[in-house]
């Protein structure tokens, strides 16, 4: 996997948010940050063009996901749904089931892309009030 590939996804999927007042905490990531967290890191290609990427990790039967990006082009064709299934695989296999993650409550569109694949709205993540926590079991 290289850590290059994954810095030019998290830069071309989220650079339409730069001069906006939602700045992504993912585009403040360099290439040697990603190298040290690499094996946390899941890539889905298609016809050998890396299309989308999420950071992850499952730790005491939990697991999260976060910096999910899909490439501008490859948006609304199922790359996300894809990947997050892709997650949720490899935490099973390490025997995590309940899944967690934190989404920006003025993103419609990221409230409703969790919620269609099963997350449900359990509490407000930070004390501002900014993000809500998403919770899935994962059936066996």
């Amino acid at each position: 996997m290289n850590s290059c590939v994954i810095y030019d996804l998290l830069q071309n999927s989220f650079s339409e948010y730069v001069h906006s007042d939602i700045y992504p905490s993912a585009l403040l990531y360099s290439v040697d940050q990603i190298s040290r967290t690499l094996n946390r890191w899941l890539l889905l290609y298609e016809q050998n063009e890396a299309i989308a990427c999420v950071q992850w990790e499952a730790s005491d039967g939990v697991y999260t996901f976060s910096h999910m990006a899909v490439h501008p082009s490859h948006r609304r064709l199922g790359a996300g749904g894809r990947l997050v299934r892709m997650v949720e695989e490899k935490a099973r296999s390490q025997g995590a089931i309940l899944g967690l993650i934190a989404v920006r409550m003025s993103l419609y569109q990221n409230v409703s892309f969790v919620e269609s694949l099963g997350y449900e709205y359990d509490s407000v993540f930070d004390e501002a009030g900014i993000y809500g926590l998403f919770k899935k079991v994962l059936e066996e």
